[in-house]
């Protein structure tokens, strides 16, 4: 049922690529690769923005638990990912562009 209900949201987001100009930007709510890979073959945006602090924060539980280290490595690794969304959605925005990072 999921997946029915996927694919009839990324043939949505297809539809509007085709008929809007705005880029369309996916990818905060995927849970794994096989909804990336869906929005990807179906088209359905200009963008992919995984979300790097749920990345960071599962990252960084992990290493706590392998290493023992509670809860420092989730912290870091939360706070990478924050930082990390924030610069990709600057870059998106428009307010921080490649040519900044090259000097």
């Amino acid at each position: 049922m999921f997946d029915l209900l996927l694919r009839m949201i990324l043939a949505g987001y297809a539809e509007l690529k085709r008929e809007l100009r705005t880029p369309i930007q996916l990818g905060e709510n995927f849970y794994g690769p096989r909804s990336l890979f869906h929005a990807l073959s179906a088209g359905a945006g200009d963008y992919v923005m995984p979300d790097l602090m749920r990345i960071g924060g599962v990252t960084g539980w992990l290493l706590d638990r392998w290493l023992g280290i509670s809860p420092w490595a989730f912290i870091v690794f939360l706070l990478l990912g924050f930082v990390a969304g924030l610069i990709n959605l600057m870059r998106s925005a428009g307010v921080l562009s490649e040519r900044n990072w090259k000097r």
